[in-house]
């Protein structure tokens, strides 16, 4: 069966394809092979040496632009490498993933005609198996003067709004055709064949024809549309790789310090008022904050993430917010003692409203707690 496609609506996304410089090379294994000379500490794809063993059993070196574009650095998780000598090597112990292109091995050098075979799996691996998926195959009868076709299987509904065809692909089987969602599955401007009814949750059931068959009944088939993989463009590899970056950094401190190693810099140079490892400072602080609670007895200037036990039972005393807060930044108070009615504690609004007025709220209610989020200018902290 072929079908053919309105040639108004077709919702390949062409700047995908002028714009994508490096081609998947699709979901097979991709295999290289290289020749050592004695003594080497890696390979680097930009120089093999094609074993004449496997040349002989008709095996062919892939060209060094697919195996660059393979992006090993990327997907250095899916990559395995044998060697002649040693067997199974195993990433992160026998071998690291340097760049792009090269190989690096660990603790050792190779020896004089060791072959390495490198087998790249572009399947990402994730550690998640699909168990008991089921994909939307239903063909049905759409009788005359009928709109709605009940698919019978939620599925979702908008997805990839921009284009033509969404979660599910719509066929009319006896004209050899596909059918077209409305631009932005709109309901309104009916510049295709159908669109999507929402059920709730973002699902639905329904597909809408934006007409229908005044004479005749239609065999309808909808069935699920394939995902569509995109490749990281090389800002988004950029991005990825720096907080890899960061956290393997603050990993392998942790994990030192852990350890008691030796090699594990001073806590003080790593954490202290100018740390040397920014990353993990801020992190550290991120986690204290949730976790420390601060004794407050007198006037205190707050800061965003503060949780504040209140001791006002000697006298009445005012907390200052944060001058600039942004949106997100939380404190928390609570009357530890249970004296708030008796002597006040003040929140000095600093400059930023409160409940969306520039008015300081007074906390008097014994035994209370109180949360405050930043939301916006107009709306300021919000009390919950």
């Amino acid at each position: 069966m072929s079908f053919t496609a309105k040639s108004s609506g077709i919702s390949t996304r062409k700047k995908d394809l002028f714009t994508q410089k490096n081609l998947a090379l699709g979901f097979q294994n991709f295999k290289c092979w290289h020749k050592a000379t004695n003594g080497e500490s890696g390979l680097n794809f930009n120089s093999l040496t094609m074993p004449t063993e496997m040349t002989a059993l008709g095996y062919v070196q892939p060209s060094v632009s697919d195996l660059n574009s393979a992006n090993i650095l990327f997907l250095r998780n899916n990559v395995m490498v044998q060697s002649s000598a040693r067997g199974d090597l195993q990433l992160g112990v026998s071998f690291n993933v340097t760049t792009s292109s090269q190989i690096t091995w660990n603790g050792f050098t190779s020896l004089h005609d060791e072959i390495f075979t490198i087998t790249v799996n572009p399947l990402p691996k994730t550690n998640l198996n699909v168990v008991d998926a089921s994909a939307i195959s239903v063909s049905a009868t759409l009788a005359a003067l009928a709109t709605d076709f009940n698919v019978g299987t939620p599925f979702q509904t908008n997805l990839y709004p921009s284009a033509r065809i969404g979660a599910v692909r719509v066929y009319d089987v006896g004209n050899n055709k596909i059918f077209f969602r409305n631009t932005g599955n709109s309901s309104v401007t009916l510049d295709g064949d159908y669109y999507e009814l929402a059920g709730g949750n973002g699902l639905g059931t329904i597909i809408r024809f934006n007409l229908a068959d005044p004479v005749d009944a239609r065999t309808i088939h909808v069935e699920s549309n394939g995902l569509l993989v995109e490749r990281p463009d090389g800002s988004m590899m950029a991005v990825i790789e720096a907080v890899n970056g960061k956290l393997n950094n603050m990993a392998n401190y942790v994990a030192a310090a852990a350890l008691g190693s030796s090699s594990a810099p001073n806590v003080a140079t790593v954490l202290g008022a100018t740390p040397s490892n920014v990353d993990l400072k801020a992190f550290g602080d991120r986690v204290a904050a949730l976790e420390v609670f601060r004794s407050v007895s007198a006037a205190y200037a707050a800061v965003a993430g503060d949780r504040l036990m209140m001791d006002s039972s000697g006298s009445a005393f005012t907390v200052t917010l944060p001058a600039s807060p942004v949106f997100g930044n939380m404190i928390e108070l609570f009357d530890a003692t249970g004296s708030w009615a008796t002597n006040n504690v003040t929140l000095a609004r600093n400059g930023s409203n409160i409940e969306g007025t520039a008015v300081n709220f007074t906390a008097n209610v014994a035994g209370d707690k109180i949360r405050l989020v930043y939301f916006n200018t107009a709306q300021g902290w919000r009390i919950y």
